[in-house]
């Protein structure tokens, strides 16, 4: 991506495209860059890094957000946060400068902080959270996962330190090149009693009040910046500053006064200098800048609001005062200054609209920080660059721009003065986070190619996918709609992480590492399964009989059953489906047959609620129990409304078989008598049962109803705690269909929830099947094609000559059932209302999966 004018460039576009940015504003530079050792110090340019801690990407009065107009120019989109806050410093240098619109650093500040000094991504260095004590971490517990074997202990000066990165830092290089470099403010670089707590160890000659701490005890003088006033520990309070104790001093003024000092005492010496301006603010404790925050209170900004902005003008007076120190001493032309945040704004603020997220989380709004570079004679004044940049960069940059050469090959950030003179470069690249702790959020890892962006969370390992090009603000998970876009990013992602030698957290069932998230289920999420079944033919053709439904569950000797609804076929197939139906097993020694007959499992005997018409079986084996879920209904009045779901349990399959809520008087679930529930007086009561253990340990039962007497049938679900009940309906349904869906028969696949329905009315293929996905099991989207009509995809020539409608013509599947092997579908179990083969019933039909290996 090329750089673009902001608003007005203060260079004739005529004079850019005539020669080229780079060519014209190299022939402008002022002072030439040394390239080699030898070449004289003097000539280099000084360095100014100007790190915020916390500064959200909108936190000031310049906007990073914005768009080209139909010119090519870059129009800035101001937000509400732009307009709370007066920052005129960081105004004016967007106007002498460059401003990078999509900049990066980690969510978390060490991680940043060893970033920048060490040119490595966080997944390399393993400084993945916030540092403080020796050989202890911050990391919290969560259930499922323990944090990685991260180094806690941060950056140090000396190798063979356990759980700590030895690298060598961009003050060593820069100081071993005749810079004078000193460091003011925040270091965050190394755990208490380490080399790396004091920057002076990291290559630093000067070290101002910089120590362990990630933040400070206080941000008052009069409180000798100590965190005692608030009954904090004293490992927080700010070293070096006894100076100031007793003043009414703001910790950011004392901290630019002690870096001019330093500037100063280096004026006379002949060499360039490199001054990392590393401030506390706006980091908590939120403390007032008492010059500043009255104003604000004044706007009618809550109390947070106005400490807030306070300390962000506190700040952006400090970049004036150096900026003004710069121009004083004639140092502005020949220095190089870098402005940027070391993460996202934290949750306790206003969101940095339109970004989601906050700092540590994987989102926008945790990682995207505010960049500004100024280097006149190099840098073109009043423009954008929109490349994504990230905080790594600074180390080969800052090299680059002194005239030294790389001398690790350990080095993950790229050069960016290229960008500075607006060329494109090479920046076709990918951008990496890596977060494998249990710090505040839930562990994640994340990389962005292009505009896309793949998060993986590592609790339920399930992936998030957003196109930033069109959705800045990640509201819309493509996932489900770009499963090959997912597999792809995945692939890449655990590709880089295991060259990096990162680290993933460990499972605590297990003691393991988690799986790369390539590897992951989520990394090949459900697809259409309709073009993946092979017809293969009767499953169950019982002369005499009807048989509907087919619900597949294998027992631990590995034979194969099936429980099906049946009735006698002298009846008329209605009502008999309704008032003589019977829950019957079979089995065979392979999924593929031939079933027998076993037994009769469940029948109506003329009593309570459940007098008649068993039907919609559904089976699973619970935790070494068999649970059968399925419909009745008590013979009384219009079969539809009157369907209720019971269940059953038993130890071994061939029964004994009991209620599972304790007797037989009442069902386990029927329409709510809430009316706020959307299933409230549904037309078909609830049938289509599917029971599914949750990993949880809840029960979710998945059902058919109406929304009201004849609204849209629709699948529901209710929830227990245990597999006995009670449970609960949700208020609304899980599908949001507006076409009639039937069924329905709930499995994991690759770790997500999976519905397959039949779809009877058209919503992708009438008379073929829905595959619907969820990674929650609450709300499914956008359905796959779960299989084929029949009639139309297996006998495009026509049915079999013969073939016997029993109650429609349709040569279609319903209550599809699968048979799980190996975490994968492998058969499909579906009846049809029409014999093929002429039989004076309704068979069950099979179907194995290409894919599956018999």
């Amino acid at each position: 991506m090329e750089s673009v004018p902001s608003q007005s460039p203060l260079i004739p576009r005529s004079l850019i495209s005539c020669f080229g940015t780079a060519a014209l504003w190299g022939c402008l530079a002022l002072p030439a860059i040394a390239q080699g050792g030898d070449s004289d110090i003097a000539d280099r340019p000084n360095i100014l890094i100007f790190l915020v801690d916390d500064m959200g990407w909108q936190e000031s009065s310049v906007p990073f957000h914005g768009q080209l107009d139909e010119n090519g120019n870059w129009k800035e989109i101001p937000t509400e946060l732009n307009r709370r806050f007066r920052t005129p410093n960081i105004e004016r240098l967007a106007r002498e400068g460059m401003k990078f619109t999509q900049a990066y650093a980690s969510a978390v500040c060490s991680p940043s902080r060893v970033s920048l000094l060490t040119g490595q991504q966080a997944a390399r260095h393993m400084v993945t959270n916030w540092t403080l004590r020796k050989d202890r971490q911050p990391d919290h517990e969560m259930p499922e996962v323990r944090a990685a074997d991260w180094n806690l202990n941060g950056l140090v000066a000396e190798a063979g330190i356990p759980r700590s990165v030895f690298a060598p830092t961009l003050a060593q290089r820069l100081s071993k090149a005749g810079y004078h470099t000193i460091h003011a403010g925040k270091a965050h670089f190394g755990a208490k009693d380490t080399s790396g707590s004091d920057p002076r160890n990291l290559g630093f000659q000067v070290n101002i009040a910089g120590h362990y701490a990630g933040g400070p005890g206080s941000y008052h003088g009069d409180k000798n910046f100590s965190a005692v006033w608030r009954n904090g520990d004293k490992i927080w309070d700010v070293p070096g500053l006894e100076k100031y104790h007793g003043q009414k001093i703001n910790l950011t003024e004392a901290l630019t006064r002690e870096a001019i000092a330093a500037l100063n005492a280096n004026r006379n010496s002949g060499k360039p200098f490199f001054l990392y301006m590393s401030h506390y603010a706006v980091h908590a404790p939120w403390e007032a800048d008492r010059r500043f925050v009255e104003a604000y209170r004044n706007q009618g900004l809550s109390e947070l609001e106005a400490v807030h902005a306070s300390m962000i003008e506190s700040m952006d007076r400090s970049l004036g005062d150096l900026l003004k120190w710069l121009d004083d001493n004639e140092e502005t032309d020949r220095t190089l200054v870098v402005f940027l945040s070391d993460n996202g704004s934290p949750k306790q603020m206003s969101r940095n609209l339109p970004l989601r997220g906050h700092k540590i989380s994987p989102y926008e709004g945790g990682t995207r920080v505010p960049w500004l570079v100024r280097w006149p004679g190099r840098v073109p004044p009043a423009t954008v660059q929109r490349t994504p940049v990230i905080i790594q960069d600074l180390f080969p940059t800052c090299l680059q721009a002194a005239g030294l050469e790389m001398e690790n090959d350990r080095i993950d950030g790229q050069d960016l003065l290229p960008l500075f003179v607006g060329e494109s470069g090479n920046f076709d690249r990918v951008l990496l986070w890596h977060f494998p702790n249990t710090y505040d959020q839930p562990p994640f890892s994340s990389i962005r190619s292009g505009s896309w962006k793949l998060i993986a969370w590592h609790i339920g390992r399930r992936m998030e996918l957003f196109h930033l090009g069109d959705d800045l603000s990640e509201s819309k998970d493509l996932a489900k709609v770009r499963p090959d876009k997912v597999k792809a990013l995945a692939s890449e992602l655990g590709t880089r992480l295991r060259k990096l030698g990162a680290r993933m957290c460990l499972d605590k069932k297990t003691g393991e590492s988690l799986p790369w998230p390539d590897h992951w289920p989520a990394a090949n999420p459900p697809t259409a399964l309709a073009d993946e079944w092979q017809f293969l033919g009767e499953a169950i053709n019982e002369p005499g009989w009807d048989i509907w439904g087919g619900s597949p569950v294998q027992s631990p000797d590995g034979r194969v059953h099936l429980f099906v609804a049946r009735w006698p076929g002298k009846f008329p197939f209605d009502p008999a489906w309704r008032t003589h139906s019977q829950i019957a097993r079979y089995s065979a020694d392979s999924p593929e047959g031939p079933f027998q007959f076993e037994q009769i499992v469940l029948q109506g005997d003329g009593k309570g609620w459940d007098a008649q018409g068993f039907h919609n079986p559904n089976v699973q084996r619970i935790g070494g129990r068999y649970a059968l879920s399925c419909i009745a209904n008590d013979g009384q009045g219009r079969h539809g409304p009157n369907q209720r779901i019971g269940i059953w349990l038993a130890d071994r399959i061939e029964g004994p078989w009991s209620p599972a809520h304790g007797n037989d008087l009442k069902p386990m679930l029927e329409p709510p008598q809430d009316p706020d529930i959307w299933c409230h007086q549904s037309g078909c009561g609830v049938n289509n049962p599917a029971l599914l253990s949750m990993p949880s340990g809840k029960f979710h039962l998945y059902f058919k109803a109406k929304a009201g007497p004849s609204g849209p049938t629709r699948m529901g679900l209710a929830i227990a705690d245990r597999l006995e009940g009670p449970y609960r309906i949700e208020k609304d349904p899980v599908t949001a269909n507006d076409r009639v869906i039937e069924d329905g028969y709930a499995f994991w696949w690759r770790e997500q929830v999976c519905l397959l329905t039949t779809d009877n009315h058209g919503i992708l293929e009438q008379g073929g099947g829905l595959l619907w996905n969820s990674r929650d099991g609450r709300q499914f989207d956008h359905p796959l094609p779960g299989f084929h009509h029949l009639g139309n995809h297996y006998f495009p020539e026509g049915i079999p000559e013969g073939s016997q409608p029993h109650y429609t013509r349709q040569v279609k599947c319903e209550r599809p059932q699968i048979l799980m092997i190996e975490e994968e579908p492998a058969y499909l179990y579906a009846p049809c209302g029409v014999a093929l083969d002429g039989s004076d019933g309704t068979n069950l039909y099979l179907f194995r999966r290409r894919t599956n290996k018999k």
